[in-house]
């Protein structure tokens, strides 16, 4: 049986049907290979890619902020900010301080 999306199949060129993945779990390997259209991958708190739009995504990696426009030719158009995330509060250090206040 072939996977397909809630809406049928995405057409072959959609940006973002051609994706895999591949995990390890122990000696067990999981492996998920175009089944419709990538929308979303998160892994812990420094990653996170995810589709806006059919031609859109938006990608954290550690403090940049991505963001990926595919153009009608295929090609990628790719922005990035730098320093999104780093200056943000740490909710652990804003703990510990309410911690010692008396």
């Amino acid at each position: 049986m072939t996977p397909r999306t809630v809406n049928g199949p995405p057409p072959p060129n959609a940006p973002g049907h051609k994706w895999r993945i591949l995990a390890k779990a122990g000696d067990e390997t999981v492996e998920l290979e175009d089944r419709g259209v990538f929308d979303e991958l998160v892994i812990d708190q420094w990653l996170h890619l995810e589709q806006m739009d059919e031609r859109r995504w938006w990608m954290r990696v550690g403090d940049a902020c991505n963001t990926i426009e595919i153009l009608a030719d295929g090609r990628a158009q790719v922005s990035i900010d730098r320093a999104m995330y780093e200056n943000r509060p740490d909710p652990r250090l804003a703990a510990q301080s309410d911690a010692k206040e008396p």
